[in-house]
């Protein structure tokens, strides 16, 4: 299963579409334990930066556990991002278990 990304736009993100995403993920990531490989990850942004894109970025093995939720939120193939550009909602401490894309 390859990575996946969900893209929302600020109406999106302002009527709670984000939230909801995360809580979602968070539930499954809880029933099935905090399986290895799970993780939830949101594109870093500077503070202000209105033009930025809301990003969430699913792991293979998340993309596996949250089918549906991929679905509902119409999750597109993707490569794997950069560890440094993105920020983890959702995963183990660390996500020492995922791989990301080369830092170079």
């Amino acid at each position: 299963m390859p990575w996946c990304k969900v893209t929302l736009s600020d109406k999106d993100v302002a009527s709670g579409k984000a939230i909801a995403l995360q809580k979602n993920f968070s539930d499954l990531f809880v029933q099935h334990g905090g399986l290895p490989g799970v993780g939830m990850f949101q594109t870093k942004t500077v503070i202000g930066d209105v033009s930025a894109p809301h990003e969430y970025y699913f792991s293979p093995v998340a993309v596996t556990i949250a089918v549906e939720l991929m679905s509902d939120y119409r999750a597109v193939v993707c490569d794997p991002p950069r560890r440094s550009s993105v920020r983890s909602l959702v995963s183990r401490t660390g996500a020492p278990d995922i791989s990301f894309a080369s830092e170079t």
